[in-house]
């Protein structure tokens, strides 16, 4: 499947493919395609893609505009996860100095457990 995508997937942005194109093309779905060219990425296959569908770069303008877009995406997604951050932040402060759950039950554990070795004579080490 690699290299059928790969056959259809045109050189420079002005050539884009789209993937409702590239989709009637390969004859496969649309997420079928896009996890391909995901694990083409990974495997060091630098396909671009913009709201023209996808391309190879054939300048390097192309490859840092590609760079460009995807480092502008993983930072507004860091930016999102703020205030997520931020709860868990206010939650552990106000929380600071109590069990857990998962605490609490393995301090009840313990207790039962040396509660049964005293009562059977057995020391608890």
């Amino acid at each position: 499947m690699k290299q059928t995508i790969l056959d259809h997937i045109p050189k420079g942005e002005q050539n884009a493919i789209s993937a409702e194109e590239l989709s009637v093309r390969t004859n496969k779905e649309k997420r079928v395609n896009r996890q391909a060219i995901l694990n083409m990425r990974k495997h060091g296959i630098p396909i671009c893609s913009t709201d023209k569908g996808y391309f190879l770069p054939e300048t390097e303008t192309e490859t840092r505009a590609y760079i460009h877009s995807q480092l502008s995406r993983l930072a507004s997604g860091y930016a999102a996860l703020r205030p997520f951050r931020a709860l868990i932040k206010r939650e552990q402060e106000r929380y600071a100095g109590q069990l857990s759950v998962s605490d609490f039950l393995n301090e009840e554990e313990k207790s039962a457990v040396g509660a049964t070795n005293a009562d059977s004579g057995e020391e608890n080490l």
